[in-house]
């Protein structure tokens, strides 16, 4: 009879236990969905800046959302090269008039969030003169999210 009432208060404490765990995941999870959408929206503001400078060759704009180690990656499929670009050399260019200066629709086709500090956005800027397929990287630095890199293959039009 011991026996069996010691079963039954372990069966009992387990149900509890894991009725306590499933009510701390799903109130975990809805802080997570709500976390994850506030991220998405800050990290889609910061995306649209990024986009918005290069267009408007805005320097201040673009550091405004450029992490101090950020790096683009260009994939030439025309020439068949790689090039990457630190955040002065790219920045350079801007100044120089070399890159931007073209209004680009945006299409935002994914945003993938990691850890809460990391995300991946992919999507498709389109100008008059091309299409640019890219997947930034971005990193959450003291609760703000910075684009790290621009990994980026352009088809000219």
């Amino acid at each position: 009879m011991k026996t069996l009432k010691a079963k039954t208060l372990i069966t009992l404490m387990a149900i509890i236990t894991l009725g306590i765990a499933s009510n701390n995941l799903h109130n975990n999870e809805s802080v997570e969905i709500k976390t994850d959408k506030t991220d998405k929206a800050k990290i889609k503001s910061v995306v649209n800046t990024y986009v918005l400078g290069g267009d408007q060759q805005s320097v201040s704009q673009l550091e405004s959302v450029m992490h101090d180690n950020y790096r683009v990656i260009i994939n030439d499929l025309n020439e068949g090269i790689i090039k990457e670009l630190d955040k002065s050399t790219y920045l350079g260019f801007i100044e120089k008039k070399a890159f931007g200066g073209e209004e680009r629709k945006i299409e935002i086709e994914s945003i993938s969030i990691s850890n809460e500090v990391n995300s991946i956005v992919v999507l498709k800027m389109t100008s008059n003169k091309a299409i640019f397929h890219s997947q930034f990287s971005l990193v959450k630095v003291d609760s703000k999210w910075w684009i790290i890199q621009d990994l980026v293959q352009m088809e000219i039009k």
